[in-house]
């Protein structure tokens, strides 16, 4: 390719061709006050993957046991809102099988609700701490 039809890069070029020196910024993003070792990429990347374990065992031990109003269906359900238990009373065995189905759903739908709130808090709490080690991304926050 000749040099005459080159395109020219996109950042700036000396009269050599490198790319020219930049100035340092005098706000933020601002370079970091000390330089940042792989000891601390490292020792920061074990934090995380620790955070990530402890959320993920603490959905992991979520369990939500819930009973209809009369007492006659109880659920359990896990983090995932899979049905883990289901106990009918002899009672229950009075009702159709719509009327108990429906009765079976309501109390799970209701369990998974739970559930999957307190999987909602485990990822709130994740991301707060995350966020609380990660410091403010703009100096707004």
């Amino acid at each position: 390719m000749n040099e005459k039809n080159a395109t020219p890069p996109p950042w700036p070029v000396n009269e050599n061709g490198f790319p020219a020196a930049v100035p340092l910024p005098d706000s933020p993003p601002l370079p970091p006050e000390r330089a940042i070792t792989f000891d601390d990429l490292q020792q920061a990347a074990t934090a995380a993957l620790d955070r990530i374990q402890t959320a993920a065992e603490e959905m992991g031990a979520i369990s939500i046991r819930e009973s209809s109003e009369d007492g006659y269906v109880t659920v359990d359900v896990n983090g995932k809102g899979e049905l883990t238990g289901l106990w009918l009373d002899d009672a229950a065995m009075e009702q159709t099988g719509a009327e108990l189905g429906a009765q079976i759903v309501a109390t799970a739908s209701a369990a998974v609700a739970k559930a999957f709130g307190q999987v909602g808090d485990v990822i709130t709490a994740f991301n707060e701490k995350s966020a609380e080690i990660a410091g403010p991304s703009s100096p707004e926050q």
